[in-house]
């Protein structure tokens, strides 16, 4: 149709005229294009914001359960913010269910940075069954906050045991805490096939200040500690004969370096016999004159 009314135009009307409404016709359907694409654009948009509205709307209709809101807690997120929520009620309280009885070695508690004085009376309590509690601590009122200062409310545990962890607030307030986080003994446990594979798996820690081993063969005993030597600062090793007396993995020995070669390290005065030292793997053996025996066994003798 307008392609009709275009070459009527041209044929009637004189050259200039003709190029006149040629020109606002096409002005006129490029206004039109870009009218119909930002109604489009428009109409869409409109669109988008509805089922936006209505998904947030129908969230909202939902009722949020205790136990919906309670897994903010302990959900991995710590910004800051709250990760649960109570009401205003008598001594509100949070709580994780293990699944059964563990060791516990520290609870961890992250507090909501806004309002963060009404945590200042926290405690943390354990049960064995969800029913008889027992207070382990008691926060004594000072502020704590945890993602702002990355310093988080600790609470260290020696020899405890329970199923459920609590924490609570005496009297009536809001509980609202960013993240809880409960943590046992650190302990893995990995099965290897062979001994050879039990020192890869080792090895894999990348080094540290010590390593024990058990065992009541010399020989197995004078193979781990050349094994673990280069990666342990000293390799404790313990057998019947000196089970009784020896000193424990953690102890620093009085005549060790408090380093080792590993990722702990220890910087060094350098100077002589000492500064050619640096440049070897040298590592401290702990174990029974038996094993030390067998080991000694194995050494290369020095020639100068």
């Amino acid at each position: 149709m307008r392609g009709g009314r275009i070459r009527w135009l041209r044929h009637a009307i004189p050259n200039a005229v003709s190029r006149a409404a040629c020109l606002a016709l096409c002005a006129a359907t490029n206004l039109w294009a870009a009218t119909t694409n930002s109604w489009l654009q428009r109409l869409e948009e409109d669109w988008t914001t509805e089922a936006r509205l209505r998904s947030e709307a129908e969230l909202v209709s939902q009722p949020v359960t205790t136990r919906d809101d309670a897994a903010g807690g302990c959900d991995g997120v710590k910004n800051g913010g709250w990760g649960f929520h109570t009401g205003h009620s008598p001594e509100p309280w949070w709580q994780v269910d293990l699944g059964a009885t563990q060791a516990l070695s520290r609870v961890v508690v992250w507090n909501r940075c806004e309002a963060a004085e009404r945590a200042a009376r926290l405690r943390v309590r354990l049960s064995d069954d969800g029913r008889s509690w027992r207070t382990v601590y008691q926060h004594g009122g000072t502020v704590f906050y945890g993602f702002t200062d990355r310093k988080p409310l600790e609470v260290r545990l020696t020899n405890a045991t329970a199923r459920f962890v609590r924490v609570q607030l005496p009297g009536t307030e809001f509980l609202h805490l960013d993240e809880v986080e409960v943590f046992g003994p650190v302990a893995t446990l990995m099965p290897y096939d062979s001994e050879s594979q039990a020192y890869e798996l080792i090895r894999r820690g990348e080094g540290s200040l010590v390593a024990s081993v058990y065992s009541e063969d010399p020989a197995f005993i004078a193979r781990a500690a050349a094994e673990l030597a280069d990666s342990h600062g000293r390799v404790h090793a313990v057998s019947p004969d000196v089970a009784a007396s020896q000193t424990g993995h953690g102890n620093v020995m009085p005549m060790s370096l408090h380093g080792g070669p590993g990722r702990a390290g220890g910087g060094e005065e350098l100077g002589g016999l000492r500064a050619l030292g640096f440049y070897h793997r040298r590592t401290a053996v702990q174990a029974s004159s038996a094993a030390l025996d067998a080991l000694a066994a194995t050494a290369v003798p020095y020639k100068p």
